[in-house]
C-alpha cells in the first residue's frame, strides 16, 4: 500500500486493523479501574486470562471476540458510553504504555514525530 501512495509524501496513513479498544487491552488492569461496583479482581483476572499471549493489535478472532466485545463482556457499562470510557481509559494508561504494546501505532506516531517544518516524510 505504501508503494501506491509514494507520490504523495504528505500522506502518512495509519490503518488500524481492529477497533480503538484494541489499544486499551494492553493494560486490562486500567480498564478495571474505570468501573465502580464490579467484582474487579475476578473480572480483571478473567479478562487477562482471555487475552493472555495475544498482542493487543491482533486481538480480534471474530464478532464476539472483537476488542470492544471483550471489554463489554466483563464490563457491560462500557457499551452504554464508549465515547466517555474509552478516552479516559486511554489517558490513564498513557501514551507511552500504549505505544510500547502496540508497535504499528508506535511506528506511525514515530514517523509523524520525525517530521520537521520544511521536511518531507
Amino acid at each position: 500500500m505504501r508503494e501506491e501512495f509514494s507520490s504523495f509524501p504528505r500522506f502518512i496513513p495509519y490503518i488500524q486493523v481492529h477497533e480503538f479498544e484494541a489499544l486499551l487491552l494492553c493494560e486490562p488492569s486500567i480498564i478495571h479501574e474505570q468501573f465502580e461496583g464490579y467484582d474487579r479482581p475476578r473480572k480483571a483476572d478473567a479478562l487477562q486470562r482471555e487475552i493472555a499471549g495475544l498482542p493487543p493489535e491482533e486481538i480480534n478472532l471474530g464478532d464476539e471476540t472483537a476488542p470492544s466485545k471483550r471489554i463489554i463482556k466483563w464490563y457491560p457499562a462500557y457499551a452504554d458510553n464508549k465515547a466517555f470510557h474509552g478516552p479516559r481509559i486511554a489517558a490513564k494508561i498513557g501514551l507511552e504504555r500504549i505505544r510500547a504494546h502496540n508497535p504499528h501505532f508506535d511506528e506511525w506516531l514515530s514517523r509523524l514525530e520525525s517530521l520537521s517544518p520544511g521536511q518531507n516524510p
